[in-house]
């Protein structure tokens, strides 16, 4: 049954509602995808989906491989390239937001990461991930520059995809949860040093244990 579209440009819905069918899990990374098939699971002509695909592919989502195109699958290099990226520029925005958060901003994100940890107790992983993105971005959001926002949207979008592949085990559920209340911490201190440390900690930890996760054909060993 073909998704309902709305109507609001065809080839930006295309894009948004492939862009849910890579993330959700829909079409693994590896997939082979086509105009036409996405066309008809989509209930539009090809155009609208040919302009989508460009923008996908533009986003490391897609890549040509010689014989067509395909979700990407992220391999640990991919990965420890895109966090170098990550650390640099989420680096730079917590490094501003630490004289802009004011107590309550503070006090929000306090809530924000009462509720992670609430959600983690409830074993309810989905919304974990979107609190944990949630503190992330208001983090982000606080440094009142939206090149940076965007340049870091477009940094951690591939990362999600690999981020569906992994298992996360209740270790490093409490691993984050720690790593995001030290960052909280420093930030109440208002210690920007000590906040630069915690998050560079962060995002190493994240990508050592991603990479480590990866399923056994991403890290390019079939057995």
């Amino acid at each position: 049954m073909p998704v309902k579209l709305s109507r609001e440009p065809l080839y930006e819905q295309a894009y948004e509602a492939i862009l849910r069918m890579i993330l959700d899990g829909t079409l693994v990374p590896g997939t082979r995808v086509t105009e036409a098939t996405l066309a008809r699971t989509l209930g539009v002509s090809p155009t609208p989906v040919r302009e989508a695909m460009r923008k996908l592919e533009h986003d490391g989502l897609l890549e040509s491989n010689g014989t067509g195109v395909q979700i990407i699958e992220l391999r640990p290099d991919d990965i420890k390239q895109l966090y170098v990226c990550r650390e640099a520029l989420e680096v730079v925005a917590i490094e501003r937001a630490v004289e802009k958060l004011g107590d309550e901003d503070l006090a929000d994100l306090d809530e924000l990461l009462t509720f992670a940890e609430e959600a983690a107790r409830e074993g309810d992983f989905l919304k974990l991930v979107q609190i944990n993105t949630a503190f992330h971005d208001r983090l982000i959001a606080a440094a009142a520059n939206p090149w940076l926002m965007s340049t870091i949207g477009f940094v951690r979008r591939p990362l999600l995809l690999a981020r569906i592949q992994i298992t996360v085990d209740q270790r490093e559920v409490r691993r984050i949860l720690s790593d995001h209340r030290a960052i909280l911490e420093c930030l109440k201190q208002r210690d920007a040093r000590s906040v630069v440390d915690a998050m560079r900690r962060h995002m190493r930890a994240d990508c050592s244990y991603m990479c480590k996760e990866l399923p056994p054909t991403a890290r390019g060993n079939p057995n």
